[in-house]
């Protein structure tokens, strides 16, 4: 998967109950685990038209809950980002982190 359709697969989950689990990608080592009803923050991107050329964009997303549990969608850091097999868990690869992003079974 590219940026886009990585957002696209959040963007999607917006509003639904997740668990997200932080990992350091060449260790499998867990960094930190949250859950929450997901929120997109704020677009933090410069404007398209005043971005210079080749800035890339960058989004916070959070949980309704804690606005303090989120994480950062940059450009810049993304590797690939893949669907397990039943389209349920996005696992997206950050610079040297990997998000799982989850439904929360738990909430349901």
């Amino acid at each position: 998967m590219n940026f886009e359709e990585a957002l696209t697969g959040l963007l999607g989950m917006l509003d639904s109950a997740v668990r997200v689990s932080v990992f350091v990608t060449d260790r499998g080592v867990m960094v930190c685990t949250f859950r929450g009803r997901l929120r997109q923050g704020r677009d933090l991107s410069a404007p398209r038209q005043a971005r210079d050329p080749g800035e890339e964009e960058f989004f916070y997303f959070r949980t309704a809950e804690d606005p303090s549990a989120g994480f950062f969608l940059a450009e810049r850091d993304f590797a690939t980002a893949e669907w397990n097999a039943d389209r349920t868990v996005l696992a997206v690869r950050l610079g040297p982190v990997t998000l799982m992003v989850e439904p929360d079974e738990e909430a349901s």
